[in-house]
């Protein structure tokens, strides 16, 4: 098919003759300039042809008075509206312009120069440049400048050499720096650098491998300016991370892992160089811990895990010898029950229960004989603890201190074991001893009663004789000395025998009340 051809004669140069008759001749010499330079071109043939023979014109090229192409364009898509305009400069291609979503606007532009590409610009439906591309000699892209964010400004620019990407840097913010620099090598990612927190500073550092997959890559997290937490990888998963926060060159806290989950974490917990914890994990929850609290060189602690990562044993070596001597049990993460070998023979002999994570009852075998004899309640209302001891091993209590702020308040003795009570002292807040009761018999009633100055001396004494629960004879003292002695013999309530002592507590006086009248018929001195 061949172009159809259409005759212009001479519709431009007649006008411009026209015009010449009426100009002076200043400006006649100005039309020349302009039509000899290529401004004002004079078109004189039109051709148009229909290259799929569908009898609709796909192309039509313009050509000036020398019959050379000055536009061509060009429907590609057959739909009778042209998307395609090429525009020449003396028969050499200077620019094409398309519409490549057939929506009728024009949305790249290619410029050329002798005949080569050297730049493409793609445009948005306002004719805004959204991506400006530059071309090499040899016509392979150099550079590459994209506005992702459709602000009006570049924020993403690859630059190529050889047809191959060397380097990219990104704005990701919008804020008009760029804080991301990639870096090539054959094409294939090599570094990146990033500014993170937008301080103007590169805080994080990623290198990849020759498949293009990170392979190191460091951070700094605390924005100081030195890059303290690496992380290494292995087919572009982490397999190693590591934190040096004092920037000692070794670091405090290296995890690694496995198929993308933890399976061991190292930690230098008082940042001499030498790790002090170790973690292990199975199925990304930790299974056991193990730590070097007095940092020896040696784990004294183990913590053990069920499959949930709650801790359900311990173990712990307080005496530095290699052995475990003390464990601590967990329920559901609370801690439950504890046992302890204070004596080094393998075996417990101090049993501590917890209720609500608070202590509840322990045991303890303080003569390490196999046998707990030692009971101490955490439990009861108004005490800190109650302490009951079985001293001769009858499975009885012998005797029950009760504390309060960590001091004795009262202690119960019981000579029989039978659950009764023989002596029981009372203290003040300060631990000394204020009162004590003695019974002859622990079933029976308190027989005689004590009362104590701070210093621990008797005051005064009361005694129940006949255990009818009426006191009988009264007993004073002074500096820890009997000095009187009072007592109702017949039981009815009023004294009728009076004794005093002198320093030496020898008895220097006795009166006695015979008929029972409350006054002394009868008076002796010694």
């Amino acid at each position: 098919m061949q172009y159809q051809r259409e005759k212009q004669p001479g519709r431009i140069i007649k006008l411009i003759s026209v015009f010449i008759g009426q100009l002076s001749g200043v400006v006649i010499v100005l039309m020349f300039l302009l039509l000899t330079s290529g401004i004002l071109k004079a078109e004189i043939q039109v051709q148009k042809k229909d290259i799929d023979q569908d009898g609709r014109i796909d192309q039509t090229a313009y050509l000036d008075d020398e019959g050379r192409l000055s536009k061509l364009h060009i429907d590609t898509n057959q739909d009778g509206f042209e998307d395609v305009f090429q525009l020449y400069a003396q028969g050499a291609l200077v620019r094409i312009e398309r519409d490549t979503d057939f929506d009728r606007v024009i949305d790249t532009r290619d410029r050329f120069e002798k005949g080569k590409r050297v730049s493409q610009e793609r445009l948005d439906r306002n004719n805004r440049v959204v991506q400006a591309i530059t071309f090499d000699a040899q016509g392979q892209v150099a550079t590459v400048k994209t506005d992702t964010r459709d602000d009006g400004r570049f924020d993403t620019v690859h630059l190529y050499e050889n047809g191959l990407l060397q380097a990219s840097t990104q704005d990701t913010n919008g804020n008009g720096r760029v804080d991301t620099w990639d870096f090539f090598r054959e094409g294939h990612p090599h570094e990146r650098r990033k500014d993170v927190n937008g301080d103007g500073r590169v805080d994080a550092i990623t290198q990849f491998g020759p498949d293009g997959s990170p392979s190191a890559s460091s951070h700094d997290t605390d924005g100081d300016g030195q890059m303290e937490f690496v992380q290494t990888y292995r087919g572009g998963r982490v397999v190693k991370q590591e934190t040096d926060g004092n920037q000692d060159g070794k670091p405090e806290l290296t995890t690694l892992f496995k198929n993308g989950q933890p399976i061991e974490e190292q930690v230098d917990v008082n940042e001499d160089g030498t790790m002090d914890r170790r973690v292990t994990f199975a199925g990304g929850k930790p299974i056991l811990q193990q730590e070097d609290t007095d940092f020896d060189g040696r784990m004294d602690t183990a913590y053990f895990f069920d499959t949930k990562g709650e801790r359900v044993r311990s173990e712990h070596d307080t005496t530095a010898d290699g052995r475990p001597d003390t464990w601590q049990f967990y329920t559901r993460g609370a801690l439950t029950a504890m046992e302890q070998d204070r004596n080094s023979d393998n075996e417990p002999d101090l049993r501590l229960q917890y209720k609500a994570g608070r202590r509840d009852k322990m045991i303890r075998d303080d003569d390490f004989d196999g046998r707990f004899e030692n009971t101490q309640w955490f439990n009861r209302p108004q005490w800190q603890v109650v302490v009951e001891v079985d001293a001769d091993g009858d499975h009885g209590i012998d005797s029950r201190y009760f504390y309060k702020d960590g001091i004795l308040r009262i202690k119960e003795v019981d000579e029989t074991s039978r659950g009764g009570v023989f002596l029981r002292e009372y203290y003040d807040a300060k631990g000394a001893l204020v009162k004590s009761e003695e019974a002859q018999d622990a079933a029976g009633p308190v027989s005689i009663t004590w009362h104590f100055d701070p210093g621990g001396n008797p005051m005064r004494a009361e005694k129940d004789n006949n255990t009818d629960g009426q006191v009988d004879i009264w007993f004073y003292y002074e500096k820890g000395r009997i000095i009187k002695v009072e007592e109702d013999s017949n039981h009815d309530g009023k004294v009728d025998l009076w004794e005093s002592y002198d320093s030496g507590e020898q008895m220097i006086m006795r009166k006695k009340d015979l008929d029972f009248d409350g006054v002394g018929d009868v008076e002796e001195t010694f």
